[in-house]
C-alpha cells in the first residue's frame, strides 16, 4: 500500500513510462497521493470559484446600485408647447401627478403619455375690456401731461401688452393645494376645489384678506384674519378633504380711552375733502402736485433701496465664486454703485435723515393690537403681549476703520479684494453701522381654549414669542426661556446665550417622520428633551426640569432634522461668534459657508460635519437630500445670469448625502432651473418652464 500511494498500480516511474509508451491503460489508484492532491485542489478551486462568483455578483449588484440603481432616473416626462414663468407639481398617489403650469391645471396618470384632463384657469379675454379702459385713461392723462408740461415723452402701452401683464400677474397669484384626491386652487380672495376625475371647478370658499398669511398644516389650511366685527382676531381652519371651515376667535380687550381720544383727534385734524368745483378749478395745480409727489416718492424709494444695509453673507458668498478678472474689476464696480447711492440720496433729499420716533397714536395702537391666535396641540391658544417699558439699545455692529487704508497704495491684483472689502464697508457705514436691540419689558398672557384652564401671566425682557410643542409650550424673550404645560403651569425657566429668531416650530410639521423645508425649530420637542437654537448655539434642555444637558456652539442655525434613530442633523454655517457681534461687517475673504452637522442627541457630540454643503431640503428615513439652483436673468432660464458682474449659467443640483458618513452618494445635475421641486420618499417631482419630470430611484 505504501508503494501504491506513491506510484499506483506500477512499481516505479520506469514501469509507468513503459506503459505509456506501449499505450497501455493503467487503472487509477484512488488513494495515490497525486490523485488525492488533485482531487483536493479541484474542491478548493470549485469553492474558490464559487466564492469569487458570489463576490463578483455582490460587487456587481453594489456597483450597479451605487452608480445606476440609487441614482434618480426620469420615470416620466411631459413637455408643454409654451414656456411659462410660474408653476407647481405634486405627487398625488402612486401614479398621479397634479401640476400647475402657468395658468393650466392638469392631472397626469403616469401610465398614460398625455394628461387625463387639463383646465385653463386664466382667460386673457377677461382682461381685454379692463386693458382697453386703462389705455384710454392713460391716453387722456398723456394729453393733459403734454398740455401742462409741453413734453411728449409720456408713452402709453398697448392694450395687448397690458393684457399680457394682467394675465401674467393673475397666473403668478395662483396657488395649488393637494390633499389626497382633493385639488384646491387659491386665486385672489377665493379657494376653489377641482374635480379629481374631470377637472371641473366645484366648491368655492372665500378667503378674507386675499389669503394673506395662509399656511399649511397637514390636511388643513390656517388663515389668521380679523373677524367680521373688525375687532377680534380669528384663525380660520379650512379642511382640504371635507371643504369645511371652522374658526377660533381671540377675545380682544376693549379699546382704551386714550387710544379712542388719539384716534378722534387724528380724524378731526384731517383737512376736509375739496368740492367738485374747487377740484376742477385747481386741476392743473393738483396734477403738478401729484407729479412732484410721484417723482419724490420714486427718488425716495430708490434711495431707500440703495441705502438699505448690505447683506455680508450674500456679498461674501458671491465673491468666493468670482474669477480672477472679476475680483480685479470688483473695486471699479463697487465705486460705481457707491456713486449711484450718493446721487440717489441727494435726489431724495431727506433720505439720510434719522428715522422718526413713533407717534403717540402709533404707540397706543401697538400696545392695544397685541393679541394673536396660535394653533397648538391642545387647541388654539390666545397669546397676548403688552409693552410695559420701552427700552431700545443701539450698538455698533461694524469694526473700526483700519488706520491705514488699502487705497493709500497702488491698486493691483494682489490687493484688489482688500480695496473692494474696504469700499464696501465704507458704503455700509454710510448706510448705517449700528443695530438696535429691543430690551423692553413686556407682560405676556397665555389663555387656552378650555375655560377651566387658568390664565397664565408673566413678565419678560425682550420681544416675546410663543412656540407650541407636543406636551409643553415654550415662551422665548431675548435670552429667556419659559416652559408651560398644557394646563398653563410654569414648569421651568432657563437662559440662552443669544436671542431666538426665525425657524419653524414642530407643531407646523405635517408628520413626524417626513417633512421638507429648512427644518424644525427654533424649539423642538423629542422624547424627554427640548432642543432650542438661538443665533449662536443649539441647547438641549430636560423636558421635566429644564436642566441644560449640553450646548453646541454654532452660528446661523436655520433648522433641525431627525432620522429614524433620533440623530440630529443641523442646517447651519461655519461662521464664528464674531459675525453676530459685527453683523454688518463685510469680509470678502470670509469663508463662512453653509454646512450640515450630525449630532448625537445624548451627548451633543458632533459625529460628522459636511463643509460647504447646501442645507438639507428634505429627509425621509435614511435618505438626506440637498438642493442648489440658480435661475439667472434670462427669461427662459437657459441663458447666463449675473452675480456681481460675473456670469453664471442656470443650473439645478440635487445631492443625496450618506447619513452615516456625510459623504455625497450621488449628484443629479441639470443645466436649467426648476420652477418647483417636490420630494416624496424615493421620488422627485420637478416643474420646469416647458416640462414636468418625475424622477425615481431604487431604495434598499
Amino acid at each position: 500500500p505504501e508503494c501504491m500511494a506513491l506510484f499506483g498500480y506500477v512499481c516505479s516511474p520506469l514501469c509507468k513510462n513503459k506503459a505509456e509508451t506501449r499505450r497501455q491503460e493503467i487503472p487509477v489508484y484512488a488513494f495515490q497521493k497525486s490523485v488525492v492532491a488533485a482531487r483536493r485542489w479541484r474542491k478548493i478551486g470549485l469553492i474558490g470559484g464559487g466564492i469569487g462568483a458570489v463576490a463578483a455578483l455582490i460587487f456587481g449588484v453594489w456597483f450597479w446600485y451605487a452608480w445606476f440603481g440609487c441614482v434618480p432616473k426620469v420615470a416620466y416626462a411631459l413637455s408643454f408647447p409654451e414656456k411659462v414663468k410660474s408653476g407647481e407639481v405634486q405627487l398625488a398617489g402612486a401614479n398621479d401627478l397634479v401640476y400647475l403650469h402657468g395658468g393650466e391645471l392638469g392631472r397626469i396618470d403616469m401610465k398614460q403619455p398625455q394628461p387625463v384632463w387639463t383646465a385653463q384657469l386664466v382667460d386673457k379675454k377677461k382682461f381685454t375690456a379692463q386693458a382697453e379702459r386703462t389705455v384710454a385713461e392713460l391716453k387722456k392723462a398723456r394729453e393733459r401731461y403734454i398740455d401742462e408740461s409741453g413734453e411728449s415723452d409720456f408713452k402709453v402701452p398697448s392694450a395687448e401688452s397690458l393684457v399680457d401683464e394682467m394675465a401674467e400677474s393673475a397666473t403668478r397669484s395662483l396657488r395649488m393645494h393637494v390633499a389626497g384626491q382633493n385639488i384646491w386652487i387659491g386665486s385672489g380672495n377665493t379657494l376653489t376645489r377641482y374635480d379629481w376625475q374631470t377637472g371641473k371647478p366645484g366648491k368655492t370658499l372665500a378667503l378674507e384678506g386675499g389669503g394673506y398669511g395662509l399656511r399649511r398644516k397637514g390636511d388643513e389650511l390656517l388663515l389668521a384674519d380679523l373677524d367680521d366685527d373688525g375687532m377680534s382676531e380669528v384663525t380660520r381652519h379650512i379642511n382640504l378633504v371635507t371643504g369645511e371651515t371652522t374658526k377660533a376667535t381671540a377675545e380682544k380687550k376693549p379699546i382704551p380711552e386714550k387710544l379712542i381720544a388719539l384716534l378722534t383727534n387724528s380724524v378731526a385734524s384731517k383737512p376736509a375733502t375739496p368740492t367738485t368745483a374747487s377740484s376742477k378749478a385747481n386741476s392743473k395745480g393738483a396734477t403738478n402736485f401729484v407729479n412732484a409727489i410721484t417723482a419724490k416718492v420714486v427718488a425716495a424709494n430708490q434711495a431707500r433701496r440703495l441705502s438699505a444695509p448690505l447683506d455680508p453673507e450674500k456679498i461674501a458668498d458671491a465673491a468666493q465664486g468670482m474669477s480672477f478678472a472679476g475680483k480685479l474689476a470688483l473695486p471699479v464696480l463697487i465705486a460705481n454703485a457707491r456713486n449711484q447711492q450718493r446721487i440717489a440720496a441727494e435726489i431724495a433729499g431727506d433720505s439720510e435723515a434719522p428715522a422718526r420716533p413713533p407717534t403717540e397714536l402709533e404707540k397706543a395702537i401697538e400696545e392695544w393690537d397685541n393679541t394673536q391666535i396660535v394653533p397648538a396641540a391642545d387647541g388654539p391658544v390666545q397669546f397676548t403681549r403688552m409693552l410695559l417699558e420701552r427700552k431700545l439699545v443701539s450698538r455698533e455692529a461694524m469694526k473700526a476703520s483700519p488706520k491705514k487704508a488699502a487705497l493709500d497704495g497702488n491698486v493691483s491684483a494682489a490687493n484688489s479684494m482688500a480695496v473692494a472689502n474696504e469700499m464696501l464697508n465704507e458704503m455700509q457705514r454710510e448706510r448705517g453701522s449700528k443695530v438696535t436691540e429691543d430690551l423692553s419689558r413686556y407682560q405676556v398672557t397665555v389663555k387656552r381654549a378650555s375655560s377651566s384652564t387658568p390664565v397664565w401671566t408673566g413678565e419678560v425682557t425682550g420681544p416675546p414669542s410663543f412656540h407650541p410643542l407636543k406636551t409643553v409650550d415654550i415662551i422665548t424673550a431675548g435670552t429667556m426661556v419659559i416652559a408651560l404645560d398644557h394646563e398653563n403651569k410654569k414648569l421651568w425657566q432657563g437662559s440662552l446665550n443669544f436671542p431666538v429668531f426665525g425657524g419653524r416650530d414642530e407643531f407646523d410639521d405635517a408628520t413626524e417622520t417626513e417633512f421638507s423645508g429648512s427644518g424644525l425649530g427654533p424649539c423642538v420637542e423629542r422624547g424627554d428633551v427640548v432642543y432650542i437654537f438661538d443665533q449662536g448655539s443649539l441647547a438641549a434642555f430636560d423636558l421635566a426640569t429644564g436642566n441644560s444637558r449640553w450646548r453646541l456652539p454654532s452660528v446661523g442655525i436655520s433648522g433641525l432634522w431627525f432620522d429614524e434613530k433620533g440623530m440630529i442633523y443641523v442646517n447651519t454655517t461655519s461662521a464664528g461668534p464674531e459675525s453676530i457681534r459685527y453683523s454688518k461687517q463685510i469680509d470678502l475673504g470670509n469663508q463662512a459657508l453653509s454646512q450640515i452637522i450630525k449630532v448625537d442627541p445624548k451627548s451633543g457630540k458632533t459625529l460628522w460635519r459636511r463643509e460647504g454643503a447646501k442645507h438639507i431640503a428634505y429627509m425621509w428615513k435614511k435618505y438626506i437630500f440637498t438642493t442648489d439652483s440658480f435661475e439667472g436673468d434670462d427669461p427662459d432660464g437657459e441663458g447666463m445670469g449675473t452675480i456681481s458682474g460675473v456670469s453664471f449659467p442656470p443650473f439645478l443640483r440635487i445631492r443625496r448625502i450618506d447619513a452615516g458618513t456625510g459623504q455625497i452618494v450621488w449628484e443629479h445635475v441639470q443645466k436649467r432651473c426648476p420652477l418647483d421641486i417636490h420630494f416624496h420618499e424615493n421620488t422627485i417631482q420637478l416643474m420646469f418652464r416647458k416640462e414636468v419630470q418625475h424622477l425615481k430611484f431604487l431604495r434598499l
